[in-house]
This record gives C-alpha cells, sequence and structure tokens, in this order.
C-alpha cells in the first residue's frame, strides 16, 4: 500500500533538510560519492495523514522508500517517497563526509551540531565530532546554514512554541483547538480536537496560531535594549500593550517606551477587540441572524461570539444543532443585506453605525444599532459610499416562507387503470406563443451563463431569459432576468435576484416567475421562490417561498425537481417521486401522486392532462384538475426512454429501447410503431411530434418517413443552455464569450431547414441500413463451441443468415480480462465505514459480443467485470467472493439478443449534422 502524500513535507522544508533529504541537495561531491541516503534496518519515521509514525527501512529504491511502521500499535508496510521519510529529532541521512585536506573520508550521517562543532554517526554505530572549520568547503557551507541544535526553529530571538502551549492548527481550512507536545525543527506534533474526536499530527509552523488573535514567543527588549525578556502578545490598547512571560505573568508596557522594530510592528498589530473593523465598525455582532458557509452550502444562523477573522455561529444541518468557527469570508447577512459600518453624509457632520438593507434608484434603506430603520437620499450621502452604492445592484429580497397546506388527496401510478389502447380525449392545444424567425444578443457580465428561457410571446414576441453567475454562492455575482425580444431585437435589464437563485419558469396569465434557491457544492435545490412580476417590468415583488423536502432515506441530499406555472394561479411539480398540483390562490396542495420516476412529468398542449413514468418503464396519463388516472400501459423499456406529445394533442410519444410508438388520443387504439432508427433519448429529454411528420428529440429530429434520425443540431463556439420547439420553430438560448466579454444568444429558427429537407429527399431509407431480417452476417467466434453456438442462435432468431463472405461481422469472446488491483473497506450493517481494509487483485472473466462493420463498429455488449461492492455474510471471505468474477462462464451467449435492424456506423446518429454558430447554420453531411 502506498499511502497518500502529505503537503507537509513542503511547508516544513527548513535548512536542517539540506542534510536529510534526497542525496542530490546534500552535497556536490562527484558522482562516485554518491551514496543511498537511507539504508536496510534504519530507524526512521514516515508521514502519513500529517502524522510522524516510526519506522524500520525494509528497502530503498529510485525514491521509494519501503518500511514497516506502527500505526496505532498495528505493524503495517508500506512505501513512501523519500520525502515523505526522515529520521528522528532532525538527523540526517546517510552521505559522505570529508575533510578540507582529501585525506579524511567517512560515510556517516548528521547527528547534531554546536556553534564549532559537528557530531556524526557512521555505519558503526560510533560517533565522531569534528571542528566545523576542518570539513571540506562544501560540507562547511550547508553545516553552517544548519541551526546550532536546539535552535531550528528560533526567530526574534526565540522559539516560537514550546510544548505544552495551548494552540490552534489548521486542518483543511478550519481551525481546531491543540496542545503542543513536541517542537520539531519547522514544525510541532499536537494533540488536537477535530469535532468530538482526539487526534493527533504533526503541522507545519506556518498552520498552527495562539488563539483570541494572540502572538508567538518572542524576544521584547525597550528602545536602550537594557530591559529583554522573552514573552508572548496578549492584547494592546491605544498605547499599551500586555505581554505574558515565561512563568506566566502578564505585564503591561508603554508602547512609546519598546524598540523601534516593535513599535512599528505593534503599529500594524489592531487595537484588541477591533480586529476585524472594516469601514469605521466590526462588521457583525453577537445576536446577528446571518448565514454562514459550510461545506458549500449557506444555512441560517446565529452569531453567538466574535472572534479575530471570524465567528462562532449557530445553525441547524440536517436537523443537527451545530456550533462551528466560520471565517467571516465565509458569512453573509440574508436577502442581500449588508454588514455594519460607518455611514456619514457629504458634509461629515452625520455618522452613524448602520448596516445596508437595500435600495432603489435614489434612496438606501439601512438598519441602525437600537433595530430601526432608515430611508436616506443617496445623493446626500459621502462620495465613498455614493460609489459603493452605484455597484451595489437593486436585489429583489427573498419571500417569507409560505405555508401549503397538506395534500388534499393522495394517489399513486397504478398499473390496474384502462390500458392507453382505450384512451379517448377531446381536448385540443391551447394557443402556443407565435415565433417567427429572428434571433438577438446581448452583453452580459463576463461571469454569467444562461440558464433558462422561456417563450412569452405577444406583438413582440419575448422570450423570458434567466442568467446566473458562474461564480455564485462562492465568490458574489448575482441572477437576473431578461426580456429579449428576437424579433425587434430589443432586450430590456429584468428583476435582479439573489446569487443562490436559478430562474425556473414565468407565466405571463399568472404574471408569476418562479425560481429556485440551490446551495452546496453541487448547487442542489433547497427551496422555491415565488415573484409577481409583469412581462417587461424591470422591478419585481417577492410573494411566496417554500423549502424542497429532502429526499427520503438520502442522508442531507435533495432530489431534483420539475416545476410547471399552469393555469391561473396553479404549479405542478415533480420531486420526491412523486408529482403535485399547488394552488396559490388557496394556499393548498390539491393532489399528489407517488411513484413517479425521475420526478418527470411531460404536459399535453391543452394543459388539462399529463403524462408520467414508473419505476417498472409504464406509462400513465392523469387529469390535472383533479388527479384521477385516465389510462396505463406496462413497462418493458431500457433505460432511456421516454414520452412526449404531438404540439397539436392529437398524439402521444412512447420511446423504448427498439421503437417509438405513437397512440392516436382521439381514436384509441392500436399505436402506429416505428423503428428506434438511433434516437437517443431520456426521461429529461423533451420530445415532441411535429408537423410534416417530424419528431424532435431535444438536438435530434427524425422523420417519421426514414424511420430514422436524419439530423441534429448542435452548439459551435456557444454553450446551449436551453432549446425546446415552438410549432417547427426551435428556440435555442445560448452563451457564448468572445475575447472575456460574455454575451446571451437568443434565436428562432425552422427545423429541419430546407436544405437539411432537400438531402433527405436524395435518400434511399433501404440503403442505410446495414443489418436487417434476411441479410447475411459473418460469424466469429474462437474458444469454447458455446461461443459460436449463441451467436448462430442469436443471429437464427432474428432472421439472419450466416454468409462467410458478409462484411457485417458478429463476433463473440470470453476469457480473461485485464488483472484489476482494488482496495476494499470492511463495513457491517449498522455501522458505515471502518478501518479495516482488504486489497485483492483480481483477473475477471469477460464475455463480449460485438458487431462490426469492416473495421467500423456498429452495436456491442459485454458481461463481466471486478465488483465495486461486494457483499457476504459474516464468517465468508472477500477473497473468495471477488474469486467468483474471475471463474469461467458462457451464461451471457445462452440467452443472447441482438438487434433486429441496425444502421451502417455512419449513418447511426443521423444523416448530418448543424452547427448552431454565431453566425447562422452550418451544415455537416455525414
Amino acid at each position: 500500500m502506498r499511502p497518500i502524500c502529505s503537503r507537509v513535507a513542503l511547508h516544513a522544508s527548513f535548512c536542517f533538510l539540506l542534510l536529510c533529504l534526497s542525496c542530490g541537495t546534500l552535497h556536490a561531491q562527484r558522482p562516485s560519492d554518491t551514496i543511498t541516503p537511507v539504508r536496510v534496518g534504519d530507524q526512521v519515521e514516515v508521514q502519513w495523514f500529517r502524522t510522524w509514525y516510526p519506522a524500520t527501512v525494509q528497502s530503498y529504491s529510485a525514491g521509494i522508500v519501503t518500511v514497516e511502521y506502527d500505526r496505532g500499535g498495528r505493524m503495517t508496510t508500506g512505501e513512501f517517497k523519500l520525502e515523505d521519510t526522515r529520521f528522528p529529532n532532525g538527523e540526517g541521512a546517510w552521505m559522505v563526509w570529508k575533510d578540507s585536506s582529501g585525506k579524511f573520508s567517512v560515510e556517516a550521517r548528521y547527528i547534531s551540531r554546536t556553534e564549532t562543532e559537528v557530531k556524526i554517526r557512521k555505519a558503526d554505530g560510533s560517533e565522531l565530532t569534528i571542528p566545523i572549520d576542518k570539513l571540506a568547503s562544501d560540507l562547511r557551507k550547508q553545516v553552517l546554514k544548519v541551526p546550532v541544535t536546539g535552535n531550528e526553529n528560533m526567530i526574534d530571538g526565540a522559539n516560537p512554541v514550546r510544548v505544552g502551549d495551548q494552540i490552534e492548527i489548521q486542518y483543511f481550512s478550519k481551525w481546531y483547538p491543540g496542545v503542543v507536545k513536541r517542537v520539531l525543527p519547522g514544525q510541532v506534533e499536537v494533540a488536537y480536537d477535530y469535532g468530538t474526536l482526539k487526534k493527533e499530527g504533526t503541522f507545519p509552523l506556518a498552520e498552527i496560531r495562539f488563539p483570541n488573535g494572540e502572538g508567538r514567543w518572542r524576544l521584547w527588549t525597550d528602545a536602550s535594549e537594557k530591559f529583554k525578556v522573552v514573552a508572548r502578545y496578549i492584547s494592546r490598547t491605544q498605547d499599551k500593550v500586555t505581554i505574558r512571560k515565561e512563568d506566566g505573568s502578564d505585564v503591561t508596557i508603554l508602547i512609546a517606551l519598546l524598540s523601534p522594530n516593535l513599535r512599528s510592528l505593534l503599529a500594524k498589530t489592531p487595537i484588541t477587540g477591533e480586529e476585524n473593523k472594516l469601514d469605521g465598525a466590526n462588521p457583525v455582532r453577537v445576536g446577528d441572524q446571518i448565514q454562514v458557509k459550510y461545506w458549500f452550502q449557506w444555512y441560517d444562523a446565529v452569531v453567538t461570539k466574535v472572534l479575530p477573522g471570524e465567528v462562532e455561529a449557530q445553525f441547524k444541518r440536517h436537523n443537527r444543532d451545530l456550533t462551528e468557527r466560520i471565517k467571516l469570508t465565509d458569512i453573509r447577512f440574508p436577502n442581500g443585506e449588508g454588514r455594519w459600518r460607518e455611514w456619514s453624509d457629504a458634509s461629515g457632520s452625520f455618522t452613524v453605525i448602520a448596516r445596508f438593507i437595500s435600495r432603489d434608484e435614489t434612496h438606501v434603506t439601512i438598519r441602525k444599532e437600537d433595530g430601526t430603520d432608515s430611508r436616506v437620499e443617496i445623493a446626500k450621502l459621502n462620495p465613498t459610499l455614493r460609489r459603493l452604492l452605484a455597484e451595489t445592484p437593486i436585489i429583489t429580497p427573498r419571500p417569507r416562507n409560505f405555508d401549503f397546506q397538506s395534500p388534499r388527496q393522495e394517489f399513486e401510478v397504478s398499473a390496474r387503470a384502462p390500458d392507453l389502447e382505450q384512451l379517448v380525449i377531446s381536448a385540443s392545444a391551447t394557443t402556443q406563443p407565435v415565433f417567427g424567425t429572428g434571433g438577438t444578443g446581448f452583453a452580459i457580465s463576463k461571469s454569467d451563463s444562461v440558464s433558462a428561457a422561456i417563450p412569452v410571446g405577444g406583438e413582440d414576441q419575448w422570450v423570458a431569459v434567466g442568467a446566473f453567475s458562474k461564480n455564485s454562492s462562492r465568490s458574489g455575482g448575482e441572477t437576473r432576468l431578461y426580456w429579449a425580444s428576437p424579433k425587434t431585437k430589443a432586450v430590456v435589464e429584468g428583476p435582479v435576484f439573489l446569487d443562490d437563485e436559478r430562474i425556473v419558469d414565468y407565466s405571463a396569465e399568472q404574471s408569476r416567475l418562479l425560481s429556485v434557491q440551490v446551495g452546496g457544492y453541487w448547487s442542489q435545490p433547497i427551496r422555491f421562490c415565488t415573484y409577481r412580476v409583469g412581462v417587461g417590468e424591470t422591478t419585481a415583488r417577492a410573494e411566496a417561498s417554500w423549502e424542497i423536502p429532502e429526499s427520503k432515506g438520502s442522508f442531507g441530499r435533495r432530489s431534483q425537481y420539475m416545476a410547471k406555472l399552469i393555469g391561473g394561479s396553479r404549479l405542478l411539480l415533480g420531486n420526491d417521486a412523486s408529482v403535485s398540483l399547488y394552488d396559490f390562490a388557496t394556499r393548498e396542495i390539491v393532489y399528489s401522486i407517488s411513484g413517479v420516476y425521475e420526478n418527470r412529468f411531460y404536459l399535453h398542449p391543452s394543459g388539462e392532462f399529463f403524462a408520467v413514468m414508473d419505476n417498472s418503464g409504464g406509462v400513465g396519463v392523469f387529469e390535472i384538475d383533479g388527479g384521477r388516472q385516465l389510462a396505463y400501459r406496462g413497462g418493458g423499456r431500457t433505460y432511456g426512454s421516454g414520452v412526449g406529445f404531438s404540439q397539436d394533442g392529437r398524439h402521444l410519444l412512447t420511446v423504448s429501447g427498439s421503437e417509438i410508438s405513437i397512440w392516436d388520443l382521439f381514436d384509441g387504439g392500436q399505436p402506429q410503431t416505428l423503428r428506434q432508427g438511433g434516437l437517443a433519448v431520456g426521461p429529461g429529454t423533451p420530445i415532441t411530434l411535429l408537423s410534416g411528420g417530424w419528431i424532435s428529440a431535444g438536438s435530434q429530429i427524425y422523420s417519421t418517413g426514414l424511420k430514422l434520425v436524419v439530423w441534429n443540431y448542435v452548439g459551435k463556439g456557444v454553450s446551449i443552455a436551453d432549446r425546446q420547439m415552438l410549432g417547427r420553430q426551435m428556440l435555442v438560448a445560448a452563451t457564448t464569450n468572445v475575447s472575456g466579454q460574455a454575451h446571451a444568444l437568443v434565436g428562432t429558427a425552422t427545423v429541419p431547414h430546407q436544405d437539411a429537407i432537400e438531402l433527405m429527399k436524395k435518400v434511399d431509407p433501404n440503403s442505410l441500413v446495414m443489418l436487417k431480417p434476411g441479410l447475411g452476417v459473418r460469424i466469429e467466434a474462437s474458444g469454447d463451441s458455446r461461443i459460436a453456438q449463441g451467436l448462430r442462435r442469436a443471429a437464427a432468431a432474428q432472421g439472419f443468415r450466416e454468409d462467410p463472405s458478409s462484411e457485417v461481422i458478429l463476433s463473440g469472446s470470453a476469457g480473461p480480462g485485464k488483472p484489476e488491483k482494488r482496495t476494499y473497506q470492511l463495513t457491517s450493517f449498522g455501522r458505515i465505514g471502518g478501518s479495516q481494509t482488504e486489497e485483492h487483485t483480481v483477473t475477471p472473466w469477460i464475455q463480449k459480443v460485438e458487431i462490426r462493420y469492416r473495421d467500423q463498429y456498429a452495436w456491442g455488449t459485454q458481461y463481466g467485470g471486478v465488483p465495486s461492492f461486494v457483499s457476504f455474510k459474516e464468517g465468508g471471505s472477500l477473497g473468495a467472493e471477488l474469486q467468483k468474477s474471475a471463474q469461467s462462464s458462457y451464461d451471457m451467449f445462452n440467452d443472447l439478443k441482438l438487434p433486429e435492424e441496425l444502421l451502417y456506423p455512419r449513418y447511426q446518429h443521423g444523416l448530418g449534422t448543424t452547427e448552431i454558430t454565431l453566425n447562422g447554420f452550418v451544415d455537416k453531411a455525414n
């Protein structure tokens, strides 16, 4: 096992390491003088996860030391880089020592030094003391750079830290209380509290500090240098400093009496209690209601203590009450409010300590220390404040929490509903926004990215465009709504929201905007927010917010969601394996339907029905108003299936692994089926049947006439954020960055476009099919006869005939794969994690089938491999379980299924691709 290397060794490289690391840095002697720095049997120390463990060298080669080491009472063998290996007590590695005459030469290790002499230990264990001035010149120079033994850490006349000192250590960017156990050159060994755990580790001096802003040990002198004392800085006032001496007593001294270098140092040290002061005030106070960033997510918190550069705050995380120390850079006031600072008018006669609450075009609202708010005219403030407010966007405050009543009715997707063949509805599509061909682009902040485009329509053909800062929740930025018209090229900057919000949907009928607050490293959804805003308006009014519940059994993770504003006051929401209908007018959840796969629903163009998939692959159709299930079609799909409606509302489309089914919702009956034809979809792929015999599925266009994917629309030089179909118009929203300036692009174009259609007319569909029933295949199999038998059986089942001269090759194989080395951590029921690990090397048995056209891959499947997770009963053996994956088997060939039809590899992703660029469409035929 090779332990993970720590960066401690890099920080701990002190001048003494010139004598105890690699030979290349030890001396400048001839290559013939070079010897290995460690030897078999040497008693050394090795570093693993910041802690040094005693070890015995077993071998050394090419900078890697193999040792047996004692890790907490358990002997372990491991490989370590040379820089993670050291001799104890600052001693050095093996090297050749010579005197200045060149007559004396010995292999030895550095042990210690005084002002004039150096002590070395020879291979026989005896020690030798040599005057430093008698050494060879290169050795003498190196030894003189090494501090006198015991003084390796001395700075400003003293060792900065001592055994027994109560200090704090920095570990993964956080500070933990600890006690110094041992002082080493350039680093210290510390026993520290890591949460509720007691741990020990070695830390560089740069990663330790004294608490409460106190200082390290140093020499303190007065201006005359008659008064000298080793002490630590404790605190200071305007004119006095308090220091703590070695006997534990405190002394207070006038700063004016100290030496010039100390006066200069203290002038840069804030007066105690004012370490955090900025803009005339401490930015945060005990009792403040703030938000803290903890593990990349923001939590509501209360300040319980203010410390230099950080605060102690209480907050709740995953239903646990926590008290943590948080850096000032990782706190903020909610709703875009500001920290405490000094506010003054232009004359300087009026000054008050207050916090920024909000602003509009002419006034700013601040909250004073007594809790009252004042609205101040921005023009009357001092120039610094006016400039600051000019750079502060007018942010829409997040709405208060809104309580919805529990679901009035609860349903689940039922397989007992009538079959989809029996479904007949009369509703047709409602009037959709009409768009012509056109586009517009506009500059956005260089760190911003388009995230959503919602067609609004109207005479100007407006599109609501959401953009957010890619640095959101880490280094500022905000989310903004734009109103863009591809028809008129007009762009209106709409309201601005907090940086951790993402725009989800907009309804012109409701004059309502829906957003979601996100958090965590992966920007997971936390709560929904709604705002009232009319088309083209520049400000929004906060309405409601409600928290998204954590997914069941998710260990603090929240599921993804799907949301759509419908009708005059409703929201259809997919979350936590269910779909629910929310009503803002009555503040209730009308119903909730459970058993929904991936929280997805597929809305009928009439707004009266929707479809869902369940975990078995079945498709259910429901009424929106009451949640009544109208029909169900059983599963059998493979993962990657999709559902959609035609834009006229007449047809429902379902896509399985091998075919497309088109259901007539007006007349009912059996569906029309089409071959899958290379269509690649998933539950989240928007699918719709267009006029003219086209199916749009994400970036793909499928021809119902040719029964295959004919075209793809992809971005080139742009990052596409959203694409959707409005009739035959594809609405595309994207971000591009040219010369450091980001632009949002919004445009609509007819698809498939005429050039692509003309190319398709020339295509004979049969010429694209490489393999279908009746065509010949060449079967290639080596090894066990069961492979060839399985291939022939599968080919015959699909109507293929065997032809040794065919360019279509069906091949199969079974045998050992490449050896894989894996480390497993052993766990048991009710316990997560554990210290016991096992490492195994397994050569898995791999069964594989491929179909190729000449030398081009067309299709394939494979079975076998080394599992990443293994379960076995107590008393069982991990090794025995893993060896099962190495056992020979031919089971895959007993029930092998081949695709009924295959296109030539060249056409499996369409006849061509259109790149959506800054300059329009660029076609590329396959």
